[in-house]
């Protein structure tokens, strides 16, 4: 079991119960939405696998099973790909400063549309930019 710390609202519900998966699944089409079309993000989206234009539905899902089992739901990652060892699995990319606050600046716009309360997202924001320091590689 790799579920994360993400515990709040009196530290009885998990991110996952308050969001649920419909939300967490927009979440991370917000996210690939924005990284698709905002120029801000251009290098980031160099990063990734794409089919005209648009991140393949695989690169998709696994940020979503990543982040259903992150936030205390089922471990769909695990279940499918193996422990996430998220470093290891970002090394044959390099993933410098720019292309991880590109990912951050998505991951950011994405959340703030989330109904977590302001705490809760700047709880999760903290977790991801220690998640994108410890993935950049170069």
């Amino acid at each position: 079991m790799f579920n994360y710390f993400f515990k709040d609202r009196s530290e009885q519900t998990s991110l996952f119960e308050i969001l649920g998966r419909p939300a967490i699944e927009e979440l991370v089409e917000s996210f690939y939405r924005t990284m698709e079309t905002d120029p801000k993000a251009k290098h980031c989206l160099s990063l990734h696998q794409t089919d005209d234009g648009k991140v393949i539905q695989a690169s998709k899902e696994k940020l979503k099973f990543f982040l259903i089992g992150w936030l205390g739901g089922p471990n769909l990652f695990v279940e499918k790909y193996g422990p996430p060892r998220m470093r290891a699995r970002h090394l044959h990319i390099k993933i410098d400063q720019a292309a991880k606050e590109q990912w951050l600046y998505c991951m950011n716009l994405s959340l703030k549309k989330t109904k977590l309360t302001r705490k809760e997202k700047i709880k999760l924001f903290r977790s991801f930019e220690a998640l994108a320091m410890r993935i950049q590689n170069n």
